[in-house]
């Protein structure tokens, strides 16, 4: 990992703005932060933004940081760099970052193999009840799970894939006859070239997103997040899978209505589900789906990657960012 000079002071270190969400996550990775930056935490930016705001020169932002909205930018006439952790970047101003010359990356095809091994953690998680496993095996039950299922196996099965992109094709690969032994669909506008079906053991087009829904046995969401997308998996569309299908989600939060899937869940309507992204992002302690996840077969994964660390060292050492900066004319 790029590193700025070691030995500084704190009050010597560039100095960093990090989200509301940063409790939330890894502590490893703020340790590592804390290395590289002096860091301004966005509780007291948001508090007394005059005083925080200024000398601020990097900025770790998520998908529901808060941070760079038009009244926090006016707040920090030093920034140089954001670094965005995911593909996606909706709910970020690229013109008037680039109007102030800022540096603007995320994580894109870098993560794929990430991800996609991510959402093959979700799917055996979620598919053999892994959460109330542990749950019983914390309770001392270590030679019988009373009221456990046994949980599914995943050979055989039906994945369904809503965005066959680089994520996409990379979780398919893994769940492919040749790795997992599931059958593959996939659902987007267009359909993907016959070559990359092949090589993805026959996967099918399914050109209706509610017959991929009904007829899939792990419905997984790969794709971006738009105007058009967002609550693409609403009340109406759970109500299509299979009591004994599951939801996996390693696109972007708002593709889910969180409040539709809770109910799903509670009811049954639906075996459980494996979230990466969520809305809102992170959850807040004492949400029911971390609260209920044991009895809902629910299992949520932290966020955070260390290549967004060395994009913000990177692009104040005036260095190459190791993912190419993002423009105005990347929204297009």
């Amino acid at each position: 990992m790029s590193t700025i000079a070691s030995g500084l002071s704190s009050a010597d270190k560039p100095r960093c703005l990090v989200p509301r969400c940063h409790q939330e996550l890894l502590p490893a990775f703020w340790t590592d932060a804390a290395k590289q930056f002096s860091l301004v935490y966005y509780d007291d930016f948001v508090k007394q933004p005059s005083h925080y705001g200024p000398g601020v020169q990097a900025a770790f932002v998520t998908i529901d940081s808060g941070i760079l909205d038009d009244g926090g930018l006016a707040n920090l006439p030093d920034l140089k760099a954001v670094a965005s952790y995911g593909v996606g970047f909706d709910h970020l101003n690229l013109r008037a970052l680039a109007d102030r010359s800022v540096t603007v990356t995320n994580t894109p095809g870098v993560i794929a193999d990430a991800t996609a091994e991510t959402a093959v953690y979700l799917m055996l998680s979620v598919a053999r009840r892994a959460s109330a496993m542990a749950a019983a095996l914390a309770a001392g039950h270590s030679t019988g799970w009373p009221g456990i299922e046994p949980g599914q196996d995943l050979l055989g099965r039906r994945l369904g894939i809503v965005g066959l992109g680089s994520v996409g094709r990379a979780v398919a690969k893994r769940c492919s006859p040749g790795g997992l032994g599931m059958h593959i669909a996939y659902h987007q506008r267009r359909r993907a070239p016959s070559d990359v079906e092949a090589s993805l053991g026959g996967a099918e087009f399914v050109a209706s997103l509610d017959d991929l829904a009904a007829g899939s046995d792990v419905l997984l969401l790969a794709c971006p997040l738009t105007e058009q997308t967002r609550h693409l998996v609403d009340a109406r569309r759970l109500t299509l899978m299979s009591p004994t299908a599951f939801l996996i989600n390693v696109g972007r939060g708002g593709l889910v209505d969180t409040d539709a899937l809770l109910t799903a869940l509670r009811l049954g309507k639906i075996y459980g589900a494996g979230l990466d992204v969520t809305d809102p992002e992170p959850l807040p302690s004492g949400h029911p789906l971390l609260t209920e996840a044991v009895r809902l077969n629910v299992t949520v994964s932290p966020i955070l990657h260390r290549l967004c660390l060395d994009n913000l060292v990177r692009a104040l050492a005036g260095q190459p960012t190791l993912t190419p900066p993002l423009t105005p004319e990347s929204a297009k």
